[in-house]
């Protein structure tokens, strides 16, 4: 499980490319996972669209599994809210340093049928 942000997007998938491609894991974003310093900049998301046409994620060994983590149905229980706000809207300040959004993460942690999972 890894955060929306590009760089965070590419670590999950080279780390872990040898288990994707072998279909022993899935690649799951989640916005909660984002960083905590809303005075930098360059913790700003970018709309799932943007991270879609993205050529460094498209150039990934398992952009296929990148892909299918920013799918609609993947992203449909936040995508709305990162597009419009929480990436880089008026409202990416108060997601990046809110501490709530780790309550939101542990709850959809808690509901996940997997036995391990890597964060």
């Amino acid at each position: 499980v890894c955060s929306p942000l590009t760089r965070a997007i590419q670590t999950a998938a080279i780390i872990f490319e040898r288990d994707l491609q072998r279909g022993a894991t899935k690649l799951v974003i989640r916005p909660e996972l984002r960083e905590f310093f809303p005075d930098n900049n360059e913790n700003q998301g970018r709309a799932v669209s943007a991270l879609r046409a993205c050529p460094e994620l498209r150039a990934l060994g398992r952009w296929q599994d990148v892909e299918a983590a920013l799918s609609d149905v993947a992203t449909a229980d936040w995508r709305e809210m990162w597009d419009l706000s929480w990436a880089h809207g008026d409202g990416w300040q108060a997601h990046c340093g809110g501490g709530a959004r780790l309550a939101d993460f542990a709850s959809w942690l808690a509901a996940r049928p997997e036995k391990t999972v890597a964060v």
